[in-house]
């Protein structure tokens, strides 16, 4: 084989080594939303779990469904949360915390609106959902009177109560009006 030949085999080499690993490198970047797989406080997330007392919402990639392309499709998943103490202390993120009872119906669909929230603020907050019973130490901390309820956490700054228990009625149009007010912002999922 000659010289010409071997620097021509040797380049395209590169180039398609250069190029899958390029690729690669951007589909699990891209893939992950900033809070979700890779990001910090995911080690403190376990499996996925629907019954345990302390999850966190992640819109993540659902594992084996695609579009019509291939392409994956995102949504929120409930993992459990194996170290509640360390996610509630981390100052690098905000955290929604929507406190439940699980001895009570959602009548009103709050759980499904808060995944709601949760798709739209992937990015720029992590919720997370308690049921208050098992949680009852942390809606003394709170000073949550009613639930559902919720708690803002911003970036490891003072906690801001949403106070369900001080209204007549709410909705989550009431619950979306107070994060922005305290600066969030939502957007549509994937945008």
């Amino acid at each position: 084989m000659n010289s010409r030949k071997v620097i021509g085999l040797i380049l395209t080499l590169c180039i398609v080594f250069t190029a899958l690993a390029a690729n690669a490198c951007s589909g699990s970047a891209s893939d992950a939303p900033l809070y979700g797989k890779g990001a910090a406080y995911y080690d403190d997330l376990g499996s996925f779990s629907y019954n345990t007392d302390a999850s966190c919402l992640v819109y993540e990639a659902v594992d084996g469904e695609t579009d019509d392309s291939g392409n994956p499709l995102y949504g929120i998943q409930y993992r459990e949360i194996t170290n509640l103490d360390d996610l509630l202390s981390r100052k690098d993120i905000s955290i929604l915390i929507y406190f439940y009872s699980s001895m009570a119906s959602d009548t009103a669909g709050i759980t499904a609106a808060v995944e709601d929230i949760a798709a739209e603020m992937s990015g720029s907050c992590v919720v997370i959902a308690l049921d208050a019973m098992e949680h009852a130490d942390l809606t003394g901390t709170y000073e949550i009177k009613a639930v559902p309820d919720f708690v803002l956490l911003k970036d490891g700054a003072d906690a801001s109560v949403f106070g369900s228990g001080n209204y007549s009625s709410w909705d989550v149009n009431d619950v979306t009006g107070w994060l922005e007010q305290n600066g969030m912002t939502l957007q549509q999922a994937g945008s």
